[in-house]
């Protein structure tokens, strides 16, 4: 194959957010059949380019031809049938659906009428895996898969779609040595069998490991690209930064001999962290080395009291300290800068002053107010010593560089104790991944501070994966491994070949892991087998709502005669109809993100006018039926448009639309109005044999929307949306349709839900819907559909429908005020969704 011929050219890409030029005149390109590395500093303008690559965002101008013929990327669909595939540095996979159902995600192979062919989708995503980690089971969740096999997946993914250039963001962000090894063997299958990779890293070594040329990006222009083997790391950071940094680690200062102000002993966090010790010093930084998973993050999170102490001690200036939770050790003098900056270190919609103020608040307020004066002057210190990159301290956090967030993170906890004039900080600072994701030249300013930091006396942990880091700013190095501490580093003692072998373990304790992982392998074989055990172990909260029906009804059984009569349980059989099919409804708009208030406004609109417009005519009942239906769909329609076009929650959405629909049915009647013919009324009356007929209609819409949520690629999307809106979109499916779709079918059946009403009171009236709402998202919250979206499904909600209506009746039989029933359900709501939260926590 020609690799001498482009496969990409990008032509003058310009791009522009508000107040910021991300991308100038840029152009770029690469061959067929290489990895090209692409770097620059945060905020130059990598992640832009890749996302206009990949669809994900429109250039305001330039041109990109893709093999010879010009192309326009208007989504991440057209993106992906081109034969682009982006994999970003967080995974766009939903953890709770299988490997195989994300491999295909909007592409699933379908059979006729729609549904999706399991075995075809099985067998394509064990092809795309073959040659990359046949260990990896197509059925498993994602969630129970490593960094590492989840790397691979997003992979397996891309070569699913035919992708002929696949970009990769940070790649190795999160993946340990071996897995990073693991990782290049696939790339350089890739690059052999003609698929151009490229690639965006911060880290140099990855790139004369890996690349074949490497393109620099600074201040959002193209300043050069490179043979790799014709240049070197300085070359490439002066590019970068536009200075040499002769040196990345400054010199380490001469700490004087004092008292620790912080000792560990024996301290343990339950299953993460056993028996460990150490002190640590003024103006000194010590280092924690250890592998992901090793016990690090556990004992940071522990001395600054957000994990539980279960064993030991912690002095704090000689004096015993017992870190209760984050604000006692932030009284006491502890910082902590996490390392995950998105998820714990910022709140992102907040502008850099209220970041940087958030733990100092109590400092710079009187009487609850705060003093905003001295909070901007404090900010704009923290601004000019930590050099931040920002048009202002009033814009949001969210538009900075990953390296200015990560200064802004650190300068909130300087910001502690600090005044206009000087910063201060806590005593003693914890660095966990203190550089993640930030370029070498914001590396280079990070270390600075944190050796300045050191020299101003302050006592600083740094835990860290990336073991140049450990070993150039260290003063003295702890090893952990699998939760203990097994090995101290002087600063002259800490070379890599020591460190790693802590790290590592001896090669008799890596021997014998493996073979106990080699006895393991084949007893996972034969449990995987048995996937019934798998399946309650993920299902607790079906399995919960079963059980408590099946004790409700026992106790019903043995201590009312009345319950226990079978004319009662065919009773209870039909109220169920109606709260089951408008709780299939409210289950599909909660799998996809939202939730539906309006339905009782719905159902009661479909009551009255169903009613009032048949007036026991037989020949009115099919147009009015199908009037009624696109009332609710109608209602669907504006609901998800709404929430998808206009960004308004749906909680707020259907709120509104509840009040409207409430406002229309009471100026349509105020009490009961028409009639429906006896024909129509056997619909909620007629029985066959001795099932209620109600009861079979319902069973097989109930059957129908589970194979539609389990054997269809709209179920497929409806899981995807409200596990992952964003994931959804970059795997090329139309978010908003799937948002409006599932509001029409949760309108649909709020309207087949009150003419079923008005068959069964043989008239309408605006009291029928009110209460549909509550009882439906009960029903649907005890059978285990997640609020929030992408986890639940029709069989809990079954369970949760026949519990409320078996909890409804029993309730009725001994005389509870409907008012005490209405208390009932919503404290039995709330504990169904705090026992969720705990069992998921």
């Amino acid at each position: 194959m020609d690799n001498t011929i482009n496969l990409l050219e990008m032509a003058n890409i310009c791009k522009s957010f508000p107040g910021v030029r991300a991308l100038d005149n840029v152009s770029f390109s690469c061959k067929r059949g290489e990895v090209h590395a692409l770097v620059g500093e945060n905020g130059a303008g990598k992640s832009t380019l890749m996302k206009i690559l990949a669809g994900a965002y429109r250039p305001d101008s330039g041109e990109i031809t893709l093999r010879g013929q010009q192309v326009h990327f208007h989504d991440p669909q057209a993106s992906q049938q081109a034969g682009v595939s982006a994999i970003y540095q967080e995974f766009n996979l939903l953890p709770f659906l299988s490997v195989a159902e994300n491999i295909t995600l909007g592409h699933e192979p379908l059979k006729r009428l729609g549904w999706v062919d399991l075995a075809e989708r099985n067998r394509l995503a064990e092809e795309s895996l073959s040659n990359l980690d046949d260990s990896i089971d197509p059925s498993t969740p994602v969630y129970r898969l490593s960094i590492a096999q989840q790397q691979i997946v997003e992979i397996a993914k891309s070569l699913w779609r035919k992708a002929e250039l696949i970009v990769m963001d940070e790649p190795t962000a999160a993946l340990s040595d071996a897995e990073v090894q693991r990782l290049f063997e696939v790339i350089s299958q890739l690059r052999e069998s003609g698929i151009t990779v490229i690639y965006v890293s911060h880290r140099m070594q990855e790139i004369f490991d890996i690349a074949d040329r490497v393109t620099v990006l600074k201040d959002g222009a193209n300043v050069g690209t490179l043979n790799v083997l014709e240049t070197d790391e300085q070359q490439i950071i002066k590019m970068m930064v536009g200075r040499e940094l002769s040196q990345l680690f400054p010199e380490h200062g001469d700490s004087q001999p004092s008292r620790p102000v912080l000792q560990v002993e024996g301290l343990c966090v339950d299953g993460q962290v056993q028996d460990v010790s150490f002190d640590i010093r003024p103006g000194e930084i010590l280092g924690v080395a250890g592998l992901v998973g090793s016990g690090r993050t556990a004992l940071a999170r522990a001395i600054f009291g957000a994990e539980k102490i279960t064993g030991g001690r912690i002095l704090l200036h000689d004096k015993p300290f017992h870190p209760a939770d984050p604000a006692s050790s932030i009284k006491s003098g502890i910082g902590f800068l996490s390392d995950d900056r998105k998820a714990e270190g910022l709140v992102l919609n907040l502008p850099v002053r209220e970041n940087v103020a958030l733990p100092s608040l109590n400092e710079r307020q009187s009487w609850g107010f705060i003093k905003e004066r001295l909070e901007r002057a404090v900010a704009n210190r923290v601004v000019t010593e930590l050099q931040v990159q920002t048009p202002g301290i009033d814009r949001p956090v969210q538009y900075l560089s990953g390296g200015n967030q990560q200064k802004v993170v650190l300068g909130k906890w300087l910001s502690v104790n600090s005044t206009p004039e000087a910063l201060s900080g806590p005593d003693v600072i914890i660095l966990d991944e203190p550089t993640r994701g930030v370029d070498v030249g914001a590396k280079s300013e990070i270390y600075t501070i944190m050796r300045r930091l050191a020299d101003q006396g302050k006592a600083i942990l740094m835990l860290s994966s990336e073991l140049p880091e450990i070993l150039g700013m260290s003063d003295r190095v702890l090893v952990m491994r699998d939760g203990k501490l097994v090995g101290e580093l002087s600063g002259d003692q800490a070379n890599q070949e020591e460190t790693l072998t802590l790290i590592a373990g001896s090669a008799g304790t890596l021997q014998r892991n493996g073979r106990a992982a080699a006895a393991v392998a084949p007893l996972e074989d034969v449990f995987r087998k048995f996937r019934f055990s798998s399946w309650l172990a993920e299902n607790k909260s079906v399995v919960t709502v079963y059980a408590v029906l099946f004790a409700l009804f026992l106790f019903g059984i043995f201590t009312s005669s009345d319950f226990r009569n079978p004319s009662n349980l065919f009773s209870v059989m039909r109220q169920s109809v109606a709260l089951g099919i408008v709780s299939i409804g409210q289950t599909i708009i909660m799998l996809a993100g939202g939730i539906d208030l309006s339905v009782s406004s719905i159902i009661t609109l479909a009551a009255l006018f169903g009613a009032g417009l048949i007036q026991g005519r037989v020949d009115l009942i099919l147009p009015v039926v199908l009037l009624c239906l696109g009332l609710g769909a109608l209602f669907g329609v504006v609901n998800g448009s709404l929430w998808s076009y206009l960004r308004v929650e749906p909680f707020i959405v259907t709120l509104g639309t509840f009040s409207i629909g409430r406002g229309i049915a009471l100026v349509y009647a105020r009490g009961p109005v028409g009639y429906v013919p006896p024909v129509y009324q056997s619909f909620a009356y007629a029985d066959i044999g001795p099932v209620p007929l109600a009861a079979i209609v319902f069973l097989v819409i109930l059957v129908l929307s589970m194979i539609m949520l389990n054997y269809t690629s709209l179920g497929r999307r409806i899981y995807a949306v409200g596990g992952n809106p964003e994931v959804a979109r970059l795997a090329g499916i139309n978010v908003s349709r799937i948002r409006i779709l599932a509001f029409v079918l949760s309108g649909l059946s709020a309207a087949f839900t009150g003419l079923y009403m008005a068959s069964r009171m043989g008239s309408g009236d605006p009291n029928i819907g009110p209460g549909f709402e509550l009882d439906s998202i009960t029903a649907v919250v005890l059978g285990g559909t997640v609020l929030g979206g992408g986890r639940g499904g029709l069989i809990g909600t079954l369970g949760g429908v026949l519990l409320v209506a078996v909890l409804s009746n029993f309730l009725n039989l001994m005389n509870v005020d409907n008012w005490y029933q209405q208390v009932i359900k919503g404290l039995i709501l709330l504990i169904a969704v705090a026992a969720y939260r705990r069992s998921e926590g």
